[in-house]
């Protein structure tokens, strides 16, 4: 019995010095430390597309960075991404499903793309009468296809007792303008489909 007391006392001493191996699936990311969070960094928004491909909008001391990852999240690479605006919030992130290199971020008012994995954006704007009518972008999804079609979901204030929402929708072809599509969140033709729901 005496034994047994030992040796339980010597795991207890022991067990805390032992070093912990951390969890292969909880990687996160950092901007000091590869794959290690910092307290005063924020993870805003993660998308993953296809060939191993994710991408993460992270937040440190009110500035926001894009981070690449080629391998599924197992490391990151902090990238440029020029021509997004540094102080905007984004409300959603999206990796086109089947064409990697093609990244788009959405902001309350505008859309930004990337034809070349978020090295850098152009800006796409918004809907006119959304932003006429005070209304805000709240979600996003990007169809399969080429040119793909970008779909965002809309919140607008209205006097009466509840807010309207919406849908727009724009083609990345030449010329195209965002359209209104009512209250459908789904889009599907010709080899196109897209859910902003």
């Amino acid at each position: 019995m005496i034994v047994l007391a030992l040796v339980f006392l010597t795991c207890l001493i022991l067990a805390p010095a032992l070093p912990v191996k951390a969890h292969p699936s909880h990687i996160v990311i950092s901007l000091r430390e590869q794959n290690i969070i910092s307290p005063d960094t924020d993870v805003e928004l993660v998308s993953f597309g296809k060939d191993g491909l994710a991408c993460a909008l992270v937040k440190e001391q009110g500035k926001q960075y894009l981070f690449r990852s080629e391998d599924e999240g197992r490391s990151w690479e902090k990238i440029s991404s020029k021509g997004l605006p540094e102080e905007e919030v984004f409300v959603s992130f999206k990796i086109s499903p089947d064409r990697p290199e093609i990244i788009i971020l959405a902001t309350p008012t505008m859309v930004f793309l990337s034809y070349n994995r978020g090295e850098s954006f152009q800006c796409l704007g918004g809907p006119e009468r959304m932003a006429a009518e005070g209304g805000r972008i709240t979600s996003l999804a990007v169809s399969e296809g080429y040119p793909p079609k970008i779909l965002i979901g809309v919140w607008h204030p209205d006097q009466g007792k509840f807010p309207r929402e919406g849908v727009y929708i724009l083609s990345l072809s030449a010329g195209s303008s965002w359209q209104g599509q009512g209250m459908r969140p789904t889009w599907q033709g010709r080899g196109y489909q897209a859910d902003v729901t």
